[in-house]
């Protein structure tokens, strides 16, 4: 059987996931995503081809606010030969935090306005007596930091928001046109305020119940190792499939030991 790529946009979660089958030798692979604009980046946390099959969830794939604005594909090389999946697309104007690894975290916000980015160079200047210009020692130009403003309309929305940088202080930032698409950042002490600092909520999602956040944000490396997790897992998942715990621990493969090893990943 010759490889295959197999790519389906779950749009629900807005990931893709991804699936190679007939691929030999089993082992470490390397699957690219291949972008309409010629950009491409490497498919991260595909576990090794065992049984000449393999599948990730590619929480990274770009969305776009427009149809036809940006499109990619999944490419694989074996034996000298390209196999790619089907060109695809993720349509959304939404702007998500989520913390891949934890199942079911992530918030929905609406930005109030594009934030301008710091990036900071440590620099030594030292000014000599009687040289008319300093020396200057600079370093390597530090990852952007910015503030994020952003308004949820609901208490529901708060909670979901706040639960997820109390689970992650590490973040993954999506955000469909712009220049970075997504970014992990690590968020440091976010500020609530009340939208209408007047008003109590009759009911959740009115607007006295609409609260703004400040969220500092410094851009860092995405986690080694890949990203793992599922939000669609949960028990229920689990307790519907009717699996003992051993059938999934043996379904997750070598090193499964816990639920949490279950869980990251899908059903």
């Amino acid at each position: 059987m010759a490889p295959a790529v197999t790519a389906v946009v779950e749009a629900a979660s807005l990931r893709v996931s991804v699936s190679l089958s007939g691929v030999t030798p089993d082992g470490p692979v390397e699957v690219w995503r291949a972008h309409s604009d010629g950009t491409r980046d490497l498919l991260r946390g595909l576990p090794p081809v065992s049984g000449g099959v393999s599948q990730v969830y590619d929480y990274l794939a770009p969305y776009t606010p427009v149809a036809g604005q940006l499109q990619f594909r999944y490419e694989l090389t074996s034996g000298g030969t390209l196999y790619t999946s089907a060109w695809l697309e993720i349509v959304s104007t939404e702007v998500r935090l989520r913390a891949p690894a934890y199942p079911g975290t992530e918030a929905v916000v609406c930005p109030l306005r594009r934030p301008s980015v710091s990036m900071s160079r440590p620099q030594s200047i030292m000014e000599p007596l009687g040289r008319e210009t300093p020396i200057v020692q600079s370093g390597v130009m530090q990852a952007g930091r910015f503030t994020l403003a952003v308004e949820v309309y609901s208490y529901a929305d708060a909670r979901a928001l706040e639960r997820l940088l109390r689970m992650s202080p590490t973040v993954l930032l999506q955000r469909p046109a712009e220049m970075d698409s997504w970014q992990y950042v690590s968020v440091g002490t976010p500020e609530r305020s009340p939208f209408a600092e007047n008003l109590l909520p009759t009911v959740d999602g009115d607007v006295g119940s609409w609260m703004r956040y400040s969220l500092p944000c410094t851009v860092v490396d995405a986690p080694p190792g890949g990203i793992v997790g599922d939000p669609s897992a949960s028990y229920q998942a689990i307790v519907t499939k009717g699996w003992t715990y051993q059938q999934m621990l043996d379904w997750r493969g070598t090193g499964a030991t816990t639920y949490l090893d279950v869980i990251k990943g899908g059903y």
